[in-house]
C-alpha cells in the first residue's frame, strides 16, 4: 500500500514539475535556415517565432520526455554534404540572454581594406595558363574567363614570355583580387576578378623619366665582368657587342687594362629604379692604344643611325652573333670528334648553346635560299646576303612565318627559334658562314659590310662626339692611376 502511494506522489510531483517548466520556458524558438533554401545566408540572424500553443494541457511526463528527445515533425533531414557544410559554420555564443535586444545579432562587417598577400611565379618553357593557375591553387577552369578577357584587349596567352613574372594578389579571405602578367617593354596586363568565373583585363603602360647614363670602366677580367661590376644592363651590353662585333673579336682582342665607355638612354620608373634601357647614344673601346667608337646620330631624313670614329655608317656590317645572351659550346674546327656519330669530322660552324625557343636573327640583309627540314640539319634556313657571302642556321625548333625560299629578310630580323631537331645532342644553334661557297670561321673572320647609301656623319658633329668620348676615357685612366696609387700607399 505504501509503495502504491509513493508511486502516485512521485508521478504527481513530476507532472507538476513539467507544467511549471512549460510556463517558465522562453516564448520563442530558433529556426536554422536550410542550405537548400533560396533565402539561405551564413550571415542571417536567427529567426524568432512564438511557439504553437496546444489546446491540451494534460501532458504526461512520459509524453513530454518523448517530445523532448524526438526530432521535430517540421525538422529537415540534412544530407551528409549539408552536415559537413554546417560543421564549418560558426555562430557567436552569448553567455546570457537578458532581453529581446540581445537576440538581434548581426554579423560583423567585413573590413573595407582586407589584408592582401601576393604570390609570384616565373613562367617556364612548356607552361600553360592552366599550370600557372594550379600553382596558385586556383581552378584551371577559370582560365576560360581569363582568355576571354585577354581577347577583348587584343592579347592572348601567347603574349606571355618564358622568364616573365606573374603576380597574384589575394585578400586573406581567399577571394582573388587580380593577377598581373609582365609583358615585353615593361608593360603589365592586370586581370581583375568580377565574380567567380568572370574577369576583366587592362593593359598598363609604364611611365618613365628618361635620362642619359654614362658608364665607364677598365677591364680586369672580361668585358662581361666589367659590365656587371658597373651594373650595366645586359640589353646595353648586347647592343654594345653588336656595334663593335664587326671590328672586334671579343674572345681574342679584349685584354686586361683595356677601357670602355657607353652612354645610353636610361629609363627610370616612378620609384626611381632603372627600368628597360633605351638605345646607346655613344660607345667606345680603347684597345691596343687605339680608340674605336660608335655614335648614334639623327640623319637628315630623320632616322637615327650609328657611325664609327671615322664618321662612316656601321649599321651595314654583318652581326657577329645570331643569338643573344648565349655561350659558344663548340667552335669552328677542321676536325672535331662528333658526339653523336662518334668519329672525327669537320665542324663547319659555331654552336651556340641556348634554351629551346631562343630567338635566332639574320646577321645581315638577304634573300632566303632554303627554309625547311633537311635531315641531319633539322629545321634549317640558308640566306644569301651578297654574291659572295651566305649564312646557314641549323637545328631550329621552328621557322618564323613568312620566312621561306625567295623571301627577303633584314639584318637583326628574327627568322626562327633555337631547337634540337635533326642530328643534335641538345638545344643549340649551329651557325655557318660561307665566303664564295667555302666555310669560314664566323667568329674570327673579318666581317663584311653591305652596300649602304647613307652619307657619312658631318665632320663638325663627328669632332664633337670624338672629343666627348676621349674625355670619358681620360677620366677612366685617371681614376685607374689614382686607385693604383692608393693601393700602393
Amino acid at each position: 500500500m505504501s509503495f502504491i502511494l509513493g508511486t502516485v506522489l512521485l508521478q504527481a510531483f513530476l507532472l507538476g514539475l513539467a507544467l511549471f517548466s512549460r510556463r517558465a520556458a522562453p516564448q520563442y524558438s530558433y529556426a536554422v535556415p536550410s542550405l537548400l533554401s533560396p533565402a539561405y545566408s551564413s550571415d542571417a540572424a536567427f529567426e524568432e517565432s512564438a511557439p504553437e500553443t496546444s489546446g491540451n494541457s494534460d501532458i504526461s511526463p512520459l509524453s513530454l520526455a518523448e517530445e523532448l528527445l524526438q526530432p521535430s515533425a517540421h525538422a529537415e533531414v540534412l544530407s551528409a554534404n549539408e552536415q559537413a557544410a554546417w560543421s564549418n559554420v560558426h555562430f557567436p555564443v552569448s553567455e546570457a540572454v537578458s532581453s529581446q535586444a540581445d537576440l538581434n545579432w548581426t554579423a560583423p562587417q567585413e573590413k573595407a581594406n582586407p589584408l592582401v598577400y601576393v604570390k609570384d611565379y616565373v613562367i617556364r618553357s612548356g607552361d600553360t595558363l592552366a599550370n600557372i593557375w594550379r600553382s596558385f591553387g586556383l581552378s584551371p577552369t577559370s582560365t576560360y574567363g581569363v582568355v576571354a578577357a585577354l581577347k577583348k584587349i587584343g592579347l592572348s596567352p601567347r603574349n606571355l614570355q618564358v622568364g616573365s613574372q606573374v603576380r597574384l594578389s589575394e585578400p586573406v579571405d581567399g577571394r582573388v583580387e587580380h593577377v598581373e602578367f609582365a609583358l615585353s617593354g615593361d608593360r603589365i596586363v592586370r586581370i581583375s576578378s568580377v565574380n567567380e568565373d568572370d574577369y576583366t583585363a587592362e593593359l598598363i603602360l609604364p611611365t618613365y623619366t628618361e635620362r642619359n647614363r654614362t658608364v665607364s670602366g677598365t677591364i680586369e677580367h672580361s668585358l662581361s665582368h666589367a659590365a656587371q661590376v658597373e651594373s650595366l644592363p645586359y640589353e646595353v651590353v648586347d647592343e654594345f657587342v653588336d656595334l663593335f662585333g664587326s671590328r672586334v673579336v671579343f674572345s681574342r682582342d679584349i685584354q686586361i687594362g683595356n677601357s670602355f665607355s657607353v652612354t645610353y638612354a636610361a629609363n627610370y620608373g616612378e620609384d626611381g629604379l632603372e627600368r628597360s634601357p633605351g638605345p646607346i647614344q655613344s660607345a667606345s673601346l680603347f684597345i691596343g692604344g687605339k680608340l674605336l667608337a660608335a655614335f648614334r646620330y639623327v640623319c637628315s631624313d630623320g632616322k637615327a643611325r650609328y657611325f664609327d670614329e671615322r664618321g662612316n655608317p656601321i649599321g651595314n656590317y654583318f652581326l657577329r652573333y645570331p643569338v643573344k645572351f648565349s655561350r659558344i659550346s663548340s667552335t669552328f674546327s677542321k676536325a672535331r670528334f662528333h658526339p653523336v656519330l662518334k668519329k672525327s669530322k669537320p665542324h663547319n660552324g659555331t654552336d651556340f648553346a641556348a634554351p629551346v625557343g631562343t630567338p635566332v636573327r639574320s646577321v645581315a640583309d638577304g634573300v632566303v635560299v632554303k627554309a625547311g627540314y633537311y635531315g641531319p640539319n633539322g629545321n634549317m634556313i640558308k640566306i644569301r646576303h651578297t654574291d659572295r657571302y651566305s649564312t646557314a642556321y641549323l637545328h631550329l625548333s621552328s621557322i618564323s612565318k613568312n620566312v621561306r625560299a625567295g623571301a627577303r629578310v633584314e639584318r637583326g630580323q628574327v627568322i626562327g627559334k633555337v631547337g634540337t631537331t635533326g642530328l643534335s645532342t641538345g638545344p643549340h644553334l649551329h651557325y655557318s658562314l660561307y665566303d664564295r661557297g667555302v666555310y669560314v670561321d664566323p667568329m674570327k673572320t673579318e666581317l663584311p659590310s653591305m652596300p649602304d647609301s647613307v652619307e657619312p656623319i658631318p665632320t663638325e658633329a663627328l669632332h664633337k662626339l670624338l672629343e666627348s668620348v676621349r674625355g670619358e676615357h681620360e677620366q677612366v685612366q685617371l681614376a685607374l692611376v689614382r686607385t693604383e696609387e692608393r693601393q700602393a700607399a
